[in-house]
């Protein structure tokens, strides 16, 4: 039979799967119907002259099907720009993320790693990195806060620092971020919130003036032990 007659007949009947049985006498299979059925809608139309100005700047986020012609409005979807804007990786919060008091959990061999921290590119500074973030920090490593263990690391080749507990820097508010392998052995990074930490050190200097200024109010001066 004829497929147009084939085709026909199947609206004729009306049968629930005409649209697929369609496709087979077309030579289509069901995924490429499924595929078309479901095709991105356009976001927008626009006419031939604002298109050529659109396709000459690769960035505007815009793609087009088919040929612009004169006098027709033409769709527009939207284009690999706009797919890339939806997944461009959000660090918004990512202070508080990190500094959020949680429970440290290290692995077998006592590496930390926490599970917030962005990967970075290798060299990346993780000091520059967080200032941009409000983080303050500080490291410490293992041959200078144990130097007993840091003296077996180097000398027994050892790979396992669960032994090692890094004390946290002087100061309040250090939350420990990494516990990684160096050429000098392990260390630790601990950051707390910059603002935070400004804020502490301007009331511990409001604090020893102010007690400066009652310590010398209250011891007498030369005059008044004379009198």
């Amino acid at each position: 039979m004829d497929p147009v007659d084939q085709i026909r007949e199947l609206i004729d009947e009306g049968a629930p799967d005409v649209l697929s049985r369609i496709a087979t006498v077309l030579g289509f299979d069901d995924a490429a119907l499924v595929a078309s059925d479901t095709a991105q809608a356009p976001i927008g139309y626009t006419d031939a002259k604002t298109l050529e100005r659109l396709k000459a700047n690769p960035n505007s986020g815009y793609s087009v099907w088919g040929s612009p012609c004169e006098g027709y409005d033409i769709p527009l979807y939207a284009g690999p720009a706009a797919t890339q804007a939806r997944t461009v990786v959000n660090l918004e919060g990512l202070r508080k993320k990190l500094l959020t008091p949680r429970n440290i959990l290290r692995d077998e061999s006592g590496w930390l790693t926490h599970p917030e921290y962005p990967i970075c590119d290798e060299g990346t500074r993780a000091d520059t990195f967080l200032e941009a973030f409000g983080i303050e920090t500080q490291f410490v490593g293992m041959e200078s806060d144990s130097p007993d263990l840091a003296e077996r690391w180097h000398e027994e080749g050892l790979t396992d620092c669960s032994a090692w507990t890094p004390t946290p820097p002087t100061g309040d508010g250090w939350i420990l971020l990494r516990i990684y392998d160096t050429e000098d052995g392990p260390y630790a990074m601990f950051g707390r919130d910059m603002y935070e930490a400004e804020n502490a050190r301007k009331k511990e200097h409001t604090r020893r003036l102010r007690d400066a200024m009652l310590a010398r109010r209250a011891t007498p001066s030369i005059g008044e032990r004379q009198s």
